[in-house]
């Protein structure tokens, strides 16, 4: 037994070659993936925010306010998902009714799309259950593969939060006690 309780969600992953940024969850079973925002848009707003900042506070401001926010990102990067904003993630549900409702959403979004938003939207969110997957992997610079019949996912999930995902698919039972 680990010390993960699920489902997990492990927040602002980075997917696709670093194109989307969203939530990747975890649970017994099943990994999810709900694309936020495209990672350029993100990153473009971030590097704005700076300019003004060094405009306004000057070098030494800027640097302190950048602490500031590495320091709370790093506080709000589990079980800080936006499911729990838009009410797919009640508290205390089980893993089933988790899942259920998480399947149900994505399937809802399926029927809403039609093939000319393809090229304008973020990709649809991910579910890979256990018997998906082929090859599933975590790489020592904390990436999550995982290969299906018909996909190959990569999930830049980073070093400081590596060791939370290796026991959270530990007790999702998507790798053995042995692995990682």
């Amino acid at each position: 037994m680990t010390g993960v309780c699920l489902p997990i969600s492990i927040d602002e992953v980075s997917y696709y070659n670093n194109s989307f940024i969203g939530d990747l969850i975890i649970t017994q079973g099943a990994v999810y993936f709900f694309p936020q925002a495209e990672s350029q848009s993100r990153e473009q707003g971030k590097g704005e925010v700076l300019i003004g900042m060094v405009e306004h506070t000057g070098l030494i401001g800027s640097g302190l306010s950048l602490i500031g926010e590495l320091l709370s990102k790093e506080l709000r990067t589990i079980n800080n998902s936006a499911l729990h904003k838009n009410g797919l993630w009640k508290q205390f549900d089980s893993n089933e009714e988790f899942r259920s409702r998480l399947d149900a959403y994505i399937e809802s979004l399926k029927q809403k799309r039609g093939v000319e938003e393809f090229s304008t939207l973020l990709p649809r969110p991910i579910r890979i259950t256990q018997g998906e997957i082929k090859k599933l992997s975590v790489t020592l610079r904390g990436r999550l593969l995982i290969e299906t019949t018909y996909d190959r996912h990569d999930f830049d999930i980073g070093l400081k939060r590596k060791r939370k995902l290796v026991e959270a698919l530990k007790e999702g039972s998507l790798i053995s006690q042995d692995d990682a």
